[in-house]
């Protein structure tokens, strides 16, 4: 499907909850056991099935509803999860530019268990410092 996505778009799949997530095992190369899971946002719209990425781009084009959607998304990956493994989320630093952003993940994750953030790369400039925000 060749669709460009709006953010009125992304507003109606996230109001009509047409998301959800797929946990990607991470193995232990020497062992082979599963020690935790990638959680991978899923999105409907439509009918068809949505490139991640797709959605995703769309979104940068409105940081709150971007910041509001990524809490919704990423509560639910952590609601969902496979218990007793690590988790491993993606995060993207556009999420958390503002001071009151950065202390809802921090809230959010502070108190969770077995949890593996990982920063996405958005490769722009503009985005080393909020990534240099988030690290802080």
């Amino acid at each position: 499907m060749d669709l460009d996505l709006t953010v009125s778009d992304i507003s109606f799949i996230m109001g009509t909850q047409n998301y959800g997530v797929c946990y990607e095992p991470i193995k232990d190369v020497m062992s082979l056991k599963t020690i935790g899971y990638e959680a991978l946002s899923r999105f409907r719209y439509k009918g068809y099935l949505i490139p991640p990425n797709r959605f995703f781009t769309a979104l940068h084009n409105d940081e709150d509803f971007f910041f509001y959607t990524e809490t919704v998304l990423k509560q639910f990956q952590i609601e969902q999860r496979i218990e007793d493994k690590l988790l491993f989320l993606n995060l993207d630093p556009d999420v958390s530019k503002k001071h009151e952003q950065i202390e809802f993940w921090a809230e959010l994750l502070s108190y969770q268990k077995d949890i593996v953030i990982e920063i996405i790369e958005n490769m722009e400039d503009e985005d080393l410092k909020d990534l240099d925000n988030f690290m802080k």
